[in-house]
């Protein structure tokens, strides 16, 4: 499922006043792809082993609904309405990644891992917005995104009978470059910091985590859109919790 917001300011359309409430744009579709996986690990020594994976490119068309608030009289004529068709596709990217994971002792595991992304087939994306087309500057919205990388460390330590203690370090490579940034996918180099408490008795397990995801600061001066030039600034919070039970 795919959901895009932004508001529309009716100043910028044809023969508004400029003193109109900022519309509300809403597009949000569904679709599927397919694709296939493929892994392979090798013991390499007790107590070591190395794993390769890849992920073949998924490409998801989607279709929905594009829907707007606040439409002025002007708009109106144009023929602009509440609702119109909404449909795009996006290609999802090759992944290759390899892990290489080492017990230590009975009590402590450690892994270290990367993944390379083709995130370069992403070069623009198609907003089919129906009857409200009229409202976008063009149907193509260039993107060019950029192969990527991410490399990372984590583990998890048995502290005690049925408690374990997870930890973890990611970093990301940004794919979107400063000319084709947007408020309606931002994204910045990242490093993510997390941490995990596990128990487990018999049948029954709990897990919780948390992580810190923080975004570098990035300054636009060059996007084609001048609009989007400026500092952005973006921290993310993540929390997660399971229960599981083995039959």
């Amino acid at each position: 499922q795919l959901t895009f917001k932004q508001y529309y300011p009716w100043a910028v359309f044809p023969g508004s006043a400029g003193t109109e409430p900022d519309g509300n744009l809403k597009a949000k579709g569904d679709g599927f792809g397919f694709g296939g996986n493929l892994g392979i690990t090798w013991q390499v020594a007790d107590h070591q082993r190395l794993a390769l994976t890849v992920r073949t490119p998924i490409k998801v068309n989607y279709d929905g609904d594009f829907t707007i608030d606040n439409i002025t009289p002007t708009a109106s004529g144009f023929g602009v309405t509440p609702r119109s068709d909404f449909d795009t596709s996006i290609k999802f990217p090759t992944i290759i990644a390899a892990g290489y994971g080492i017990e230590l002792s009975d009590k402590v595991r450690i892994e270290v891992a990367g993944e390379w992304l083709q995130f370069s087939n992403f070069k623009s994306l198609e907003i089919g917005a129906g009857k409200n087309a009229v409202l976008l500057p063009s149907s193509t919205i260039p993107e060019n995104w950029k192969d990527t990388f991410t490399v990372g460390i984590g583990g998890d330590w048995k502290f005690a009978k049925d408690w374990t203690l997870r930890f973890g370090y990611q970093f990301y490579e940004s794919p979107v470059p400063d000319q084709t940034m947007s408020p309606t996918i931002p994204d910045a180099n990242q490093n993510v910091f997390t941490i995990g408490l596990a128990y487990r008795h018999g049948r029954h397990a709990f897990e919780a985590g948390y992580g810190l995801d923080f975004y570098d600061e990035r300054k636009i001066s060059n996007n084609l859109n001048p609009a989007f030039n400026g500092t952005y600034n973006m921290t993310v919070h993540l929390f997660s919790a399971a229960y599981r039970l083995d039959f």
